[in-house]
Order: structure tokens, then sequence, then C-alpha cells
């Protein structure tokens, strides 16, 4: 028996030799085998990649327990990384929205993309030449500080104020 993840990604990504046998809700897609294959072995790596960012922020769009299940795979820190593909903006786009929508009402994953400096790293993308790239970022630093937690102690009012 396919798990939901497992067929969805069998349907987008055809290809046996680089997909993974296993796929669960707590392993982070992004960084799959297929999607770190060499480029000559899949040139439409990053393509792959922008549709599985969507994906994934589809998965975590007000669904906490795909929130919680994405924090577990460390789709955090995965999304954090691809802030570099600055040649792919549709990428960067969508692993920025993929952070918004992690944060969104959900503390546990604010404090993890405080333990990541998530704010620091998204703040350069303000200035980005795609407007959509900047959207997104308005988007998900919106989300991240407007933390809907009833547990709100002086640290955490600190951490804000830094942001």
């Amino acid at each position: 028996s396919l798990s939901p993840f497992s067929l969805v990604f069998s349907l987008l990504f055809p290809f046996p030799p680089f997909f993974p046998s296993s796929l669960s809700l707590s392993s982070s897609l992004l960084s799959s085998p297929f999607l770190l294959a060499p480029s000559s072995l899949c040139p439409f790596q990053h393509e792959y990649r922008t549709m599985a960012a969507f994906i994934m922020a589809t998965i975590v769009h007000n669904f906490p327990a795909g929130q919680e299940a994405c924090l577990h795979g460390n789709l955090i820190a995965t999304c954090l990384e691809l802030l570099d593909a600055v040649m792919y903006p549709l990428l960067v786009q969508w692993a920025v929205i993929c952070l918004g929508a992690m944060w969104k009402e959900y503390d546990p994953a604010r404090w993890c993309g405080v333990r990541d400096s998530a704010h620091e790293k998204l703040y350069p993308l303000l200035s980005h030449p795609h407007p959509e790239v900047r959207a997104a970022v308005v988007y998900a630093l919106a989300s991240f500080i407007s933390s809907q937690g009833v547990e709100r102690g002086e640290h955490a009012a600190q951490i804000d104020q830094a942001v």
C-alpha cells in the first residue's frame, strides 16, 4: 500500500532509479534522492523541486497535522536552504510561501524558524528583483510575527521586538 505522498510523487516523478521506495509524511520531499540527483541525470531538477515546494505548501496550509509532520521532517531547514536558488525565482517563491504556511498559527514551527534565524535569511529577499518573491516574503514574515500563541512570555516578546 502506498502512502498519499508516495502516490503523488510516483505520479510526478515516474523515474524508478531515483524515486525513494518508502516516502512518509515525515520525510522531507524537497530533499529526496531524486531531487538531489546531478543535473545531468535530471535536467529539470528545479522544476520538480518547485512542484514539490508547491505541494508541501498546500499540505501545510491550514492543516495542523501536516504542519506537525513537516516540522518533524525538517521542512523549515530545507526551505531555508532553497532561498539560495536565486536563478530560480519560482522555486524561491514557493519555498517562502511554504515557510509562511508552516508558521501560520503554529508556534512550534515559528520557534524552529527563530532558532534557524529564518527572519534574517528572508530579509534580503525583500529587495529581490521579482515582485512575486517579495510578496511571498511579506506573507512569510507576516505569518512569522503574527503568532497566535497563548503562552507569550517575556522571551517571546523580546524575539518579536527583534524581528
